[in-house]
């Protein structure tokens, strides 16, 4: 806990020579919270995903977010030592129901989909897309940014540079429910979901914040349940069994550019 409270109070300092806005003072919980609407705000932006760690199995691509509308359209593709396997997935969200490509034959060169409520074709393609499923459990796989509303123990951490923006990290817990609760209407069906998904675990995760309050990377463990930050992670890395961490990583940039999400057809549509 000592070295906790060292860390953070050092994190604060950093942030404050550095020059952080004044979105980014006061608060912390109130900071991160509000950046879920400062981000959203933007309308959309361009994703870039990686998942699991850097020497074992994992998936990495990009794509858009409409945050305007709740869609999105992901593709990512095998990494490290299943490189190999040329395993491509097309991810497509339309609020909480989803179109998965990848894991069914093509048709005539043509990605073919399996479709149902996001955290359903989570569960039924899992063994194929591992640990992609990880992502799909969280709100709009993560996309979802109402969920930094639910955010609590929230504890500054340091400066650091993403994707030549600056920002500020934040460590924190995501209470879905609290998230869901503190949302409008419309955003409560996907956190609703998500929550019911992981089983109402409160999970660690952190976050990156521009000078404008905007979320630029979100990261989190791939096992919801696993309770570990990646703050943790940088002096750990591995479980209590021996396994490396493994974890989401997910980074926002060109907000407010065109985002056109096509949403494929249901079969008889």
């Amino acid at each position: 806990m000592v070295v906790g409270a060292t860390l953070a109070a050092v994190g604060l300092a950093i942030g404050c020579s550095s020059g952080s806005g004044s979105v980014l003072k006061g608060d912390p919980t109130t900071i991160v919270r509000r950046a879920a609407d400062r981000t959203l705000a933007t309308g959309s932006a361009k994703v870039d995903v990686t998942l699991g760690v850097a020497t074992g199995p994992g998936l990495a691509g990009g794509g858009l977010v409409d945050f305007a509308h709740q869609h999105s359209d992901v593709t990512l593709q095998r990494t490290g030592s299943a490189a190999k396997t040329n395993d491509r997935f097309e991810l497509v969200i339309d609020g909480t129901f989803a179109f998965l490509g990848g894991v069914t034959p093509a048709i005539a060169g043509k990605t073919t989909f399996i479709s149902g409520q996001l955290t359903d074709v989570a569960r039924a393609a899992h063994d194929r897309m591992t640990p992609l499923d990880n992502l799909m459990v969280r709100p709009g796989a993560g996309l979802d940014l109402a969920l930094l509303r639910g955010a609590q123990d929230v504890l500054p951490y340091g400066g650091e540079e993403i994707q030549g923006a600056s920002t500020f990290r934040y460590s924190l817990v995501v209470n879905l429910a609290l998230a869901s609760a503190n949302s409008p209407p419309a955003d409560r069906p996907a956190l609703d979901a998500a929550n019911a998904a992981i089983g109402g675990v409160l999970e660690p995760a952190d976050v990156w914040l521009d000078q404008s309050g905007r979320v630029r990377q979100l990261q989190m463990a791939s096992n919801p349940k696993l309770h570990t930050t990646t703050t943790k992670a940088n002096l750990l890395g591995i479980t209590e069994d021996g396994e490396y961490l493994s974890f989401i990583v997910i980074d926002f940039s060109r907000f407010g550019l065109p985002a056109v999400v096509t949403i494929p057809s249901l079969p008889g549509a």
